[in-house]
């Protein structure tokens, strides 16, 4: 059995931007020129600056990410479990995505508040010649969250459909809701996350 150690390292784990990216290669034709972009870029800062501060420098970038993501996700978690208690207070499917995630919440939990510490003290020490870099890397990354927040949240309502059975007394899935929760994830996305 895992400890708990090893689940919150799971979920909490730089690899998930390495499934996200996958996910948005097969459907953004356009995504792969960014990797390699970004890629050039981090190999161009690493020339410049310390490849240790650059490591570092990217690590906040993807643990401010990877917070987004999983904070989303339990929005999408708790938005189903709130309408199974007050099914007709909840309209989030027809909402906009920044007001049912709560995006004035995004990037307020400790280890992205940290994240965002470390890579502002980076880019304060960075030379001119490194600004280009920069740019690509964090255009990289918010590519990245903008894409994987409205995923996450979708698969923590799904997470939720096959969970909440498990551990609340009456759960149903509202399948209407469902329904039109995936018709505007479809729209706005062009697909559906498997």
């Amino acid at each position: 059995m895992k400890t708990l150690n090893e689940i919150v390292q799971a979920i909490t784990s730089p690899s998930i931007l390495d499934e996200l990216a996958e996910l948005i290669r097969a459907h953004d034709k356009t995504f792969p020129q960014e990797e390699t972009i970004y890629h050039e870029a981090v190999e161009d800062l690493k020339k410049t600056m310390s490849v240790h501060s650059v490591d570092e420098y990217i690590r906040a970038c993807q643990t401010e990410v990877v917070a987004n993501i999983l904070y989303a996700a339990y929005e999408g978690y708790r938005a189903n479990l709130v309408n199974f208690y007050s099914p007709c207070a909840t309209v989030f499917p027809r909402m906009d995505f920044t007001d049912y995630i709560r995006d004035h919440l995004i990037g307020h939990f400790p280890p992205a508040v940290d994240a965002y510490h470390i890579r502002e003290a980076f880019t304060k020490t960075l030379p001119e010649a490194a600004w280009e870099a920069e740019k690509a890397i964090s255009g990289y990354f918010t590519l990245l969250d903008v894409y994987g927040p409205k995923l996450a949240h979708y698969a923590g309502y799904e997470l939720a459909n096959k969970l909440l059975p498990w551990v609340v007394p009456g759960y149903r899935e509202d399948y209407s809701q469902t329904a039109a929760y995936r018709r505007e994830l479809e729209k706005y996305m062009g697909y559906l996350p498997a």
